[in-house]
C-alpha cells in the first residue's frame, strides 16, 4: 500500500514537471515567433 502511494506521488510530480516544461516551451516559442 505504501509503495503504491509512493508511486502515485512520484508519477504526479513527474507529470507536473513535464507539464511545466511544456508550458515553458510554448511560452518561449510564442515570444520568439
Amino acid at each position: 500500500m505504501f509503495l503504491l502511494q509512493l508511486f502515485y506521488v512520484l508519477r504526479e510530480s513527474v507529470s507536473g514537471l513535464l507539464g511545466a516544461f511544456q508550458v515553458d516551451v510554448v511560452l518561449i516559442v510564442w515570444v520568439f515567433f
